[in-house]
């Protein structure tokens, strides 16, 4: 879908400090539009039903959708531009990293890796 369509839908989106606010705003300033906020709300727990009861529509990763697994939520890719940030593990490497740190970045690799693997199948 292209990105200005995204001005003809009513949004639900989290709050100006959220990260995934602020990468859709950069979006917008990009494309010199800007986008119907009608609904704000700081968690995700809220933010899905309004979404399934077609209150509005949100813009999410898509590797979080394809983990939750909602049926009654279709994903569609934006285009031109395709919002996207990357995710970084930082760590300090003149530090001991604990046992439990390194494991703890493991499952969280191997966990990102497997919701990946779910989405590439889901996509065809």
């Amino acid at each position: 879908m292209p990105f200005e369509q995204l001005q003809q839908l009513k949004m639900v989106m989290f709050g100006p400090e959220h990260q995934i606010t602020k990468v859709i705003h950069s979006c917008c300033q990009e494309k010199g539009i800007a986008i119907d906020n009608s609904i704000i709300t700081s968690t995700l727990s809220t933010l899905l039903p309004l979404v399934e009861q077609g209150i509005g529509a949100a813009i999410l990763p898509r590797l979080l959708l394809d983990y939750l697994k909602r049926d009654n939520i279709s994903a569609v890719t934006l285009l031109d531009p395709t919002p996207s940030q990357d995710i970084c593990i930082l760590y300090r490497t003149d530090k001991f990293m604990g046992q439990a740190a390194k494991i703890f970045i493991n499952e969280l690799q191997s966990f990102i890796q497997s919701v990946m693997e779910l989405s590439n199948r889901s996509l065809g």
